[in-house]
């Protein structure tokens, strides 16, 4: 929120490492689910290693995931990767891209122009689904503090089929 710009976060550099989840209920008759969003990453995100992010739809054992990759805001250093647009184990076999690889915009957060700064991932997903209720669940998983490895969402859309 450097800009003044409002995205869901647990503060105004964004999340850390947890979980921030979307549960909708009563949902009329469907077979597919789409869900779009903006990720922000924001500031050091290393790439390879523990800077991860996912998401799941369902809860528990129930639970499908739909993303699980790494992201890499380093521009300045030639030795850094990141696994995005390709998916880490199980659901891929990682990648080794240039940091911001598939972005959809950089530095419009204001977080910085530097080597850190925050870009913008618009992503979308379609699944099958019948149920009348839906959790999904976008989960940071750095071993940095916010302030130092932060995420957030925004523009999130779900529409059914």
């Amino acid at each position: 929120m450097a800009n003044g710009e409002s995205f869901l976060a647990t503060a105004s550099h964004g999340s850390g490492s947890g979980t921030n989840s979307l549960t909708l209920s009563r949902l009329p008759t469907h077979t597919k689910v789409t869900v779009e969003f903006d990720l922000y990453i924001i500031n050091s995100w290393d790439g390879y290693g523990s800077d991860k992010w996912k998401l799941t739809v369902g809860e528990g054992n129930e639970s499908q995931m739909l993303l699980y990759t790494s992201f890499d805001n380093h521009t300045g250093y030639q030795n850094h990767k990141q696994a995005y647009p390709n998916q880490l184990p199980p659901l891929g076999n990682g990648g080794s891209f240039a940091p911001r690889t598939g972005s959809f915009e950089s530095n419009h957060l204001g977080f910085g122009d530097g080597i850190w700064g925050d870009t913008t991932y618009r992503l979308s997903f379609t699944f099958d689904h019948t149920a009348s209720d839906i959790a999904l669940n976008f989960t940071g998983l750095q071993d940095q503090n916010a302030d130092d490895e932060g995420w957030g969402l925004d523009n999130v859309r779900v529409r059914l089929d």
